[in-house]
C-alpha cells in the first residue's frame, strides 16, 4: 500500500470511528468569524434532538437558553479565542425545549503553521450527576419538613447578603419568629398537628414576603427571615412587614375539620442600625422576639 493510500485509510478509519462513537462530537470551523458547525455525529443528534442538516452552518449557541450561565459562556469564548483546551459545564436545551447539563470539552486543531483551523467539541450529558449533587446540597441546606433553608443554609445566605449590603449600602433586616405555646399544641393535639402548624407558618412566610427575601427554619418552632434591599425608612418598612406577618399568621386554618389559630412572636433587627454582622443581627432579633413574647404573656401586646 502506498503512503497516500495508508493516509487515506487512516482518515477513513478516523471518520468511521468519530461517526460511530457513542459520545456526541461536533467540529466547528475556527477560520470563520462565527465558528459555524461543519460536522456533528449521530450521537449528538440523539442527545440533542437536532438533525445534522438543521445545525450545520450554525454556531452551537442554538443549544443555549434563558437559564444558561452567561459567565460560563464567556469563559468558553475566552478559551476558544486563546486556542487552549477548554472545559465548561452548561445548561443546554434540546430541540424539544427540555434542558440538560452538558459537560463540553473543546480542543483546537492546528495546521502545519500552528494556525487554529477547527474546534472539536466532545460533549457529555451529566444531568444525573448534577441532579444528584443538587439533591445532596439540598439535603444539607434545607429543612426536610418545611422545605425552607435550615440553620446552615440560612446563615450562609445571610452572610452573603450582608457582604452585598456592605458593598452597596442597602439596608437589610433579620426577623426572628417563634410560635407561641407550641409545646401545648404538641401536648394536646399531637406532633402531627404540630407539624401542620410548622408547615402552615412556613407557607405563610413564603407567601407574604417578597420573592427575593429569604426564609429559614432555625429549629423547633423558630423561624428566621432575611429582608434584603429594604426600601425607604428601614425601621418603618420593617415594622410594616412585622405587622403584616403578625396579622397573616393569626388567620385561622383547619386541620382534620378542626379550626386552629396561632400567634407568633416576632423580633426584628435592622442592618446596619442594630448590628453589622450576622451573629449580632440574629442575636438582636432573637432578644427582641423574647421581649415581644414576654409582653404578650403579660397582656401588653
Amino acid at each position: 500500500m502506498t503512503e497516500a493510500g495508508a493516509a487515506r485509510t487512516t482518515e477513513d478509519l478516523l471518520s468511521f470511528c468519530v461517526a460511530a462513537a457513542d459520545t456526541p462530537i461536533t467540529i466547528a470551523d475556527a477560520r470563520e468569524a462565527d465558528h459555524p458547525l461543519v460536522y456533528v455525529n449521530r450521537a449528538f443528534e440523539v442527545m440533542t434532538g437536532f438533525a445534522a442538516q438543521d445545525v450545520l452552518g450554525r454556531n452551537a449557541r442554538f443549544l443555549q437558553g434563558p437559564a444558561t450561565d452567561r459567565a460560563a459562556v464567556h469563559a468558553m469564548g475566552a478559551g476558544l479565542r486563546s486556542g487552549r483546551f477548554t472545559r465548561v459545564r452548561l445548561l443546554n436545551y434540546r430541540a424539544d425545549g427540555t434542558s440538560f447539563w452538558n459537560d463540553v470539552h473543546i480542543s483546537a486543531a492546528r495546521d502545519s503553521t500552528g494556525t487554529v483551523t477547527h474546534f472539536m467539541g466532545v460533549q457529555h450529558d451529566v444531568t444525573p450527576e448534577v441532579e444528584a449533587q443538587t439533591r445532596a446540597v439540598r439535603a444539607m441546606t434545607r429543612d426536610a419538613l418545611t422545605g425552607l433553608l435550615n440553620r446552615a443554609g440560612f446563615d450562609d445566605a445571610l452572610h452573603r447578603a450582608l457582604e452585598r449590603a456592605t458593598t452597596t449600602g442597602a439596608a437589610a433586616a433579620v426577623l426572628f419568629l417563634d410560635i407561641d405555646a407550641f409545646k401545648a399544641v404538641n401536648d394536646v393535639h399531637g406532633h402531627l398537628v404540630g407539624d401542620v402548624y410548622l408547615t402552615h407558618a412556613a407557607h405563610c412566610l413564603q407567601n407574604r414576603l417578597r420573592e427575593h427575601d429569604v426564609v429559614g427554619r432555625r429549629g423547633g418552632d423558630e423561624f428566621v427571615a432575611l429582608l434584603v434591599d429594604v426600601p425607604g425608612d428601614p425601621a418603618h418598612a420593617v415594622d410594616r412587614v412585622v405587622a403584616d406577618l403578625d396579622a397573616a399568621l393569626r388567620e385561622p386554618f383547619t386541620v382534620d375539620d378542626v379550626v386552629h389559630r396561632m400567634t407568633v412572636s416576632i423580633g426584628a433587627a435592622v442592618f446596619p442600625r442594630d448590628g453589622t454582622t450576622a451573629r449580632d443581627l440574629v442575636r438582636h432579633a432573637d432578644a427582641a422576639m423574647y421581649r415581644r413574647k414576654r409582653e404578650r404573656a403579660a397582656g401588653r401586646a
